[in-house]
């Protein structure tokens, strides 16, 4: 017999524990606040790269003279290996006039560039993944049913509901 002489499905035990609801409440405010937090990460994702594609077209109509003083030395610094990997992917999209699939893109990673990564296919497949979240690339499905990415246009800027109106028109 349980202490408080209270069963549960018949098996004797302890009882319903009175933090259970307590618990319960303190579980949904951590998953909706984690879930708004996943939110906002999003956004300023996004955001980042619409400045960073900003700045790219900017550079190319100011020329290659002011490219030099203009780089991304301003955000905050990223894994070495992640950052050097991402940079080499945009490299590779924005040379090819084709859409790549990932094996593609290993090959000239691994040619064009000497990486040589465990498993670099899968974090191709990956970082691609999150060019196009981020608005720098296009995926399309190859006549295989494969993705292929491309480089979306520097020129194209498009308009984020979370910037203000006027910051959009004066760039627009």
């Amino acid at each position: 017999m349980c202490p408080t002489g209270n069963t549960t499905n018949g098996v004797a035990g302890f009882g319903p524990d009175p933090r259970v609801p307590e618990m319960t409440r303190m579980a949904t405010l951590i998953q909706s606040q984690l879930k708004q937090l996943l939110q906002q990460r999003s956004a300023i994702v996004k955001r980042i790269a619409m400045i960073r594609r900003a700045i790219e077209g900017l550079n190319v109509i100011f020329a290659d003279a002011q490219r030099e003083s203009t780089s991304f030395d301003a955000l905050p610094p990223r894994s070495l290996t992640s950052s050097n990997l991402t940079e080499a992917c945009r490299s590779v999209l924005k040379n090819s006039a084709t859409p790549l699939t990932a094996i593609e893109m290993t090959s000239l990673l691994r040619s064009e560039h000497g990486i040589d990564k465990k498993y670099l296919e899968r974090s191709v497949a990956s970082i691609c993944r999150r060019l196009v979240a981020y608005g720098e690339a296009n995926v399309k499905a190859t006549d295989s049913g494969r993705q292929a990415w491309t480089w979306r246009m520097s020129g194209a800027i498009p308009v984020d509901p979370g910037v203000p109106q006027e910051i959009t028109q004066q760039h627009g």
